[in-house]
């Protein structure tokens, strides 16, 4: 036997391969495991004897003869296929012969019906891709041994110089789909789906297990083909078709090939030829015999593979440097050292048609719905013959090597036999496949309200703010929407099966609910009866495309330097994932519904993330982030325009069972009726000079989405409330100061120096006042101070005739008299409790003539609207505060409460009520007096409950949910209108 030569840098030293107990010691603890496992070889021998591989059929076998004639098969693909005596010796024994019974592309056939062709012609055609591509590469090894790229010298390696390594090569080929269950990939899906399932005695998981813990990435069915390759059985079959002593080390070599592990660390491109790389001969196979098969015209010209393709030694230091062109920075080996395979640069075609093959296949082939529809059907049956099989002496139905004799054709005849299953069944043997009811599918995925309709990025005072909100939009969606659809369905293979198990059943429970909401006439099934049918078929994520070393006259380089299909196919990928549900067609709209609120439920309350705040403050320093709970919503109208359900008819559906009290605390997410959305608009325009703290603004959208938290039936009564809503505009605030001022110089009191008096809205009103009316006031002899401390300048030049301290409005009159008892010099733990936490006041203290102004009567508080009452409880408070002339006047009386229906008003307060007990006890017990105080102001302040705003506030009286951020029923509450201060308690989702 000639040994491979492993060239070290600058040496010409040699190396042989690794001894018997290094090599495939992967495999070798694989194979441990198994034995270990009590039973496992005997069922497994029992499967291999129902399929007549048998003691007896191995006892018969003779070894064939070296140097035998060949056998030429014709195939409709590659031609003539040639193969030798101990290639035959395995093609023609019962466990190859059994894959003829086996269809490629499982179901497919039910979509395209010339797709029948069976995995066993799969199985020669990798054969013999494989040959011929052991064959160019050996070819180019002897035509130039030696590589010269720049300063770098690459040895290639001839793999037809170890015969015994190229034969378990083919064999591989051959072997590696013999672990296939019925209907292929189908089966495979099916049979892992479900829970409890056995392999030889072992929990399924712990099958599984045994591989991934070597490092096998491997599905069942290879798990099997590797399991089956390691049975005495086989090895004895095996010792005689090889007719050597080293029987167990080639089995090794031949279980790495087929799970694509490196059967010895210095040759990982071996294990990569028959499956695993970006080019392989299974690839090269199964996508053009399924294309052809199918009749999807896509073309790969495979003759460029063979064409100067190689298999390349990489030192550690080339590997390093092919890594480092590839990340762009030193450290991290994506390549590592050893054989590679390598093609030319003329194949880089090639490896792009193969990789937009793979996309085109997988879109109108693999992944069609009909096609993963009657896999699920599929399952279902399986599982529903293993569930009420019938308690037997014999092989036990939860056991996989129970059902692995079986054929397309004989596992279809057993389920439509079975009691449990026979039913669905039929559906496979009729093709009466269930129909779409709903699609999940990132891009149809939503947040409940667009940045963009609740901030004016105009506002902000940042740097290129609409495109800072451009951003703060895409981190949104990434932190809800997109987040909750990426965690929807499991990635770990054993989660993921539960995980759909328990959607399909919650659906299946919950359409039953929208039915009996629904349907006046519907009667529930049964006990025990049959239920529902509720398919699920989850997305399906394409494997990266790997990269491939690529030779250009005298450089090396990798795939990426030459192509972007990688990158291409993998941004593909991303917005591929559909996940389908499907029932039969008289529960469509039913199961539709089912799927909205199971869907907006599935995470609620589990997770918790955050998005920065796009505004910037007025030091220039940044904002908290606004804290997120995602739930999840879809756009219906897309979702309706990929499957059966008429999207009219599923809205009607969703109102009529959100008026029977179906969703519940969901009831949100119940899109709007067409007919509210123009109201929307109306609302909008009525309050579109409202900009409030961070740039909060209402628009259209954002009406619609405060509206969409109301219960349906409530919807129509909130819009005509707010569409009769007061709203301070600019020139509002000058026209009441007008009438104001006219009226003290009436009284003949002379000139008025205008002050601020809250921080916050008395600060703008301060400014819209000075801005509409300053010279116009200046020149009737009044004039402005900003401040406390402007006010006490000015007081130092000489007295003022009246002092006014301007705001837009009170109504309870708390917040000014907390001003009052502050500038009084009251400690506040004697306010009285109902103001005791009024943050929103100046904070400064008075000057000495500012306190000998307000004690001396020559001080007005000026407000645009107000209540007799509250002026009544601030004169009150002046005077106890030893003001006793100070004045307090309006212009006009805040407008009557609305008359509210019984209900609106009732889901008013609860979410005032839930909101304000957070702002000011978070979790903490209430008393009787809190909980008196929040049941006073859960309807605004007071209990007044208007709809006014100012141009940027809405004031404490105006009905608490119109302005009130945070969360309510563990959902987020997003208001209409933001009360300035209260930014900090948005809560997004």
């Amino acid at each position: 036997m000639t040994t491979p030569r492993l060239i070290s840098p600058g040496t010409a030293s040699t190396d042989t391969w690794l001894p018997d107990d290094v090599t495939g010691m992967g495999v070798r603890r694989i194979k441990e495991r198994l034995d270990a496992a009590t039973g496992f070889w005997p069922a497994l021998h029992g499967a291999l004897d129902a399929l007549g591989f048998d003691g007896g059929y191995v006892e018969r076998l003779t070894a064939p003869p070296h140097g035998g004639r060949r056998k030429y098969v014709k195939d409709s693909v590659w031609g003539m296929m040639d193969f030798e005596p101990h290639e035959l010796a395995i093609i023609d024994s019962p466990l190859l012969q059994r894959l003829r019974r086996i269809s490629q592309l499982g179901l497919t056939f039910l979509t395209y019906p010339s797709a029948e062709h069976s995995r066993f012609s799969h199985t020669l055609g990798v054969t013999h891709v494989l040959k011929r591509l052991v064959a160019s590469i050996s070819d180019a090894a002897r035509r130039e041994p030696i590589l010269r790229a720049g300063n770098d010298e690459y040895q290639l390696y001839d793999p037809s110089a170890d015969g015994a390594v190229a034969r378990s090569l083919a064999h591989a080929a051959l072997l590696h789909d013999v672990g296939h269950l019925a209907f292929s990939h189908a089966g495979e899906t099916a049979f892992s789906a479900g829970a409890g399932l056995l392999v030889g005695g072992m929990e399924l998981e712990d099958f599984i297990a045994c591989f991934r813990e070597e490092g096998f990435e491997s599905g069942l069915s290879e798990c099997l083909s590797i399991a089956v390759c390691l049975s005495p059985r086989f090895r004895a079959f095996y010792g005689r078709v090889l007719g050597a002593d080293d029987v167990d080390g080639r089995l090794r070599e031949i279980c790495c090939f087929i799970g694509g592990v490196p059967h010895d660390p210095r040759y990982p491109g071996l294990a990569n030829l028959i499956s695993g790389a970006a080019v392989d001969a299974d690839k090269i196979d199964y996508l053009n015999r399924d294309a052809r098969q199918c009749g999807i015209p896509v073309g790969v010209d495979v003759s460029r593979v063979f064409l100067n393709s190689a298999l390349v030694r990489i030192s550690q230091d080339q590997a390093l440097a092919l890594s480092r062109s590839r990340i762009g920075q030193t450290g991290g080996g994506r390549f590592s050292a050893g054989v590679h395979f390598i093609v030319n640069s003329s194949g880089i075609d090639t490896y792009d048609e193969l990789a937009n093959a793979k996309a085109v296949l997988y879109q109108r082939v693999y992944l069609h719905q009909l096609t993963r529809n009657a896999e699920q059907v599929l399952s279902e049956a399986v599982h529903g013959a293993i569930r009420d099989a019938p308690a037997t002496a014999g092989p036990d139905p939860r056991d996989i090597f129970t059902w692995f004799g079986y054929g397309d054709d004989e596992l279809l005849a057993r389920l439509s036999r079975e009691r449990g299953s026979r039913q669905i069944a039929a559906r496979l043997v009729t093709r009466d496949l269930p129909k779409r009811a709903f699609v999940i599918y990132r891009d149809a995925c939503e947040p409940f309200v667009s940045l963009r309709d609740v901030f004016d990025a105009g506002e902000w005072d940042v740097h290129d703010a609409r495109g800072a909100l451009a951003d703060l939009e895409l981190v949104y969606r990434r932190a809800t929407c997109w987040r909750l659809f990426d965690q929807l369905v499991p990635v770990d293979p054993v989660e993921r099966p539960r995980r759909l198990a328990e959607l399909r059943d919650l659906i299946r429970r919950e359409a039953i609910a929208v039915r009996r909401s629904v349907d006046p006439g519907f009667v529930p099934p049964a006990p025990n009866a049959a239920e529902p049918y509720v398919g699920l078929s989850p997305r399906f994520e394409l494997k990266p495309i790997n990269e491939v070393l690529v030779r250009e006259k005298n450089s090396i380089g990798h795939s990426g330097q030459w192509t972007k299909s990688e990158e291409l196919s993998n941004a593909d990928n991303l917005g591929r994932g559909v996940d389908h549900v499907h029932a039969d067609r008289e529960w469509l709209p039913y199961v539709a519904v089912a799927c909205t609120k199971v869907l907006y439920d599935l995470h609620a309350g589990t997770m918790a993330s955050s998005i920065p705040d796009g505004a910037a403050t007025g030091d220039g320093s940044a904002r908290e982030g606004f804290p997120v709970r995602p739930r999840l919503l879809l756009r219906l109208e897309e979702v309706c325009s990929r499957t059966g359900v008429d999207h009219g008819r599923l809205l009607d559906d969703m109102a009529t069972a959100a008026r029977a009290g179906y969703f519940g605390a969901a009831e949100r997410i119940v899109p709007l009726d067409g007919g509210l959305l123009p109201r929307c608009g109306t609302v909008a325009a009525r309050y579109a000079t409202f900009r409030g703290e961070g740039g909060w603004q209402v628009s259209p959208g954002s009406v619609a989405a405060f509206v969409r938290q109301f219960p349906v039936g409530l919807r129509p009564e909130m819009l005509s409330l707010l569409a009769e809503g007061t709203i301070i505009t600019r020139g509002a605030v000058g026209q009441a100061f007008d009438r104001m001022t006219a009226a003290s110089r009436a009284r003949g009191e002379g000139g008025i120096v205008f002050a601020r008096f809250s921080p916050n809205s008395g600060n703008v009103t301060g400014i819209a006042l000075e801005q509409e009316r300053r010279d116009t006031y200046l020149g009737a002899g009044h004039g402005f101070v900003r401040n406390l401390a402007e006010l006490e300048v000015r007081l130092a030049g000489g007295p003022a005739d009246c002092v006014a301290f301007v705001d837009d409005q009170f109504a309870s009159g708390g917040q000014a008299s907390a001003q009052i008892l502050h500038w009084a010099g009251v400690p506040r733990e004697r306010w009285p409790a109902a103001i005791q936490g009024e943050r929103n006041i100046d904070m400064s203290a008075p000057g000495d003539r500012t306190l000998e102004l307000l004690r001396s009567g020559r001080v007005r508080l000026m407000f645009v609207h107000g209540t007799e009452s509250g002026r009544t409880r601030v004169v009150e408070t002046a005077r106890s505060a030893g003001f006793a002339d100070l004045d307090v006047v309006f212009d006009r009386l805040i407008p009557a409460s609305p008359i509210l229906s019984g209900p609106l008003r009732e889901f008013l307060a609860e979410v005032g009520r839930g909101l304000l007990r957070a702002i000011r006890h978070g979790d903490a017990p209430v008393d009787a007096a809190a909980d008196a105080a929040l049941a006073a102001d859960a309807v605004g302040y007071g209990g007044i409950g208007s709809v006014m705003v100012t141009p940027t506030s809405a004031p404490s009286h105006a009905i608490t949910a119109l302005w009130c951020p945070g969360a309510y029923a563990g959902q987020p509450w997003l208001p209409l209108f933001l009360r300035r201060g209260y930014r900090k308690h948005l809560v997004f989702g």
